[in-house]
């Protein structure tokens, strides 16, 4: 007779020993200490240059990231001559976005691109790679007009609708899903225009026209329902039209980089008549990751504008206030000092944490399994990226490091996870004052693998025993 349960016992053992092993199973993105903890200096982000022991690839001489998404470059330059966007694409690159007023540049790596030639450029001051961007979003059936006590001016006497404004939505995207497309609706996916006939505009969620300045992203298809964004910008509209049914809406994607957030920005508070969106009030619900902090980078200068016009601007980017640690860095060891020029990361100039962290020099984080986590460190020092500074670099250059254990990374770095080592100091070109790290924890996903590998190949062998004859 077959003993299933032998089989079942199996299975069990593993799966309660498999958390036992997960330091081993979890995919680190392991860094070798000596290619990345010197500094490079030079036009290049640290972050493009920058060899992944996993990746087998240096970043510089590919198109892709390891999710196999183009790398979207953020270029500042010291001039954008009208022939720019020209040879751009002849080296190589997609230009998704180019501004002389900003001197920035969106750029998308093609295969034939060479970060070294680029930087070689007279008019490329520096070459970073776009950080991405954070969407403010939740789901919740609508009671704005009741939480912001609107319903109480649009009733009589008053009877305040909203009519004549022109509300302006920047998130990232309007009319890409299914949950807002149907047969009848124009314009097309990923298509400007006048937006008519979506579902929540056959529904009355929405106005009857909509005016779509800008609906399109570097991965959206007209044909493909998986690529785009997630219409974000289209829930917020509904809560608008709910607290201001009289008001007309018009959206533009905010794009794939801080430089084309900006332009966003102004072509809602241009006015009608000179090609704009002509908006009355502004809003937004995305913050770029390489905003600056502690100055105006060219989004708040774009907002500033707007406000100045005579616009509101409302902006979800202090929404992560509560998620912030903030303040002056504590050297762990004063009495220490570390060569200027010496690569070894020995912990003695790491920043001493709150009394709360009992003075330790670092801040425990838990990553759970199948979970990822992103930090950016920021500090008061000026940015070369702020069109309306052209000489003054970083003072002060600091870095951020994610190990796996209370360590200074080690010689073979096989405890940092992962690293943000850009050159804030050097004296020909620098650094933003920005530091990132993420790390994606795939221990869980790997589990799964595993444990259901181990389920297949003990089904087949009950399956083979059962075939035998008893």
């Amino acid at each position: 007779m077959l003993n299933v349960n032998r089989y079942l016992k199996y299975i069990v053992c593993l799966i309660i020993l498999m958390p036992i092993n997960s330091i081993m199973a979890s995919d680190k993105n392991i860094y070798k200490a000596g290619s990345v903890l010197t500094k490079k200096g030079g036009k290049i982000s640290n972050k493009l240059l920058i060899k992944l022991p996993s990746d087998k690839r240096y970043s510089q001489a590919s198109s892709t990231e390891k999710t196999n998404k183009p790398i979207v470059l953020d270029v500042m330059f010291n001039s954008v001559p009208a022939d720019m966007e020209k040879r751009l694409k002849s080296a190589g690159f997609a230009v998704l976005a180019l501004s002389e007023k900003y001197k920035r540049g969106s750029i998308v790596m093609g295969p034939a691109a060479s970060l070294s030639e680029l930087a070689a450029w007279s008019e490329v001051k520096y070459i970073n790679k776009e950080l991405g961007r954070v969407k403010k979003s939740g789901a919740a059936t609508s009671r704005a007009p009741e939480a912001l006590k609107s319903n109480l001016i649009t009733a009589n006497p008053h009877n305040l609708s909203g009519a004549g404004q022109v509300v302006g939505i920047l998130s990232d995207s309007f009319s890409h899903t299914s949950g807002m497309r149907d047969a009848d609706t124009t314009p097309a996916k990923c298509v400007k225009g006048t937006l008519e006939n979506s579902k929540s505009q056959d529904s009355e969620d929405l106005p009857a026209v909509i005016d779509i300045r800008k609906d399109d992203a570097n991965s959206c298809s007209a044909a493909d329902n998986e690529t785009g964004g997630s219409d974000e910008g289209a829930a917020m509209a509904e809560l608008v039209h709910d607290i201001a049914p009289g008001a007309a809406i018009a959206f533009s994607t905010v794009g794939e980089s801080i430089l084309s957030f900006a332009l966003a920005i102004e072509d809602m508070c241009t006015p009608a008549s000179k090609g704009g969106a002509g908006a009355t009030v502004v809003v937004d619900d995305i913050i770029f990751l390489s905003q600056l902090m502690y100055q105006d980078d060219i989004v708040s200068q774009a907002a500033r504008a707007c406000v100045e016009s005579g616009i509101p601007y409302f902006s979800a980017a202090g929404n992560n206030g509560s998620d912030a640690y903030q303040m002056e860095y504590s050297d762990i060891s004063p009495s220490i000092n570390r060569s200027l020029d010496s690569g070894v990361v020995s912990g003695n100039d790491f920043h001493k944490w709150d009394t709360d962290f009992f003075g330790q020099a670092y801040l425990k984080i838990t990553v759970a399994a199948g979970s990822s986590f992103s930090a950016i460190l920021q500090w008061n020092q000026p940015a070369l990226s702020n069109p309306t500074n052209s000489v003054n670099i970083p003072e002060i250059d600091l870095d951020l490091f994610l190990l796996s254990n209370e360590e200074a990374p080690n010689d073979n770095g096989s405890n940092v996870l992962s690293l943000g080592v850009e050159d804030q100091a050097d004296l020909l070109s620098s650094a933003d004052p920005i530091e990132s790290v993420d790390y994606e924890n795939t221990d869980f996903f790997l589990k799964l693998f595993i444990l259901l590998l181990i389920i297949g190949l003990a089904i087949k062998q009950i399956f083979l025993r059962m075939k035998r004859p008893l």
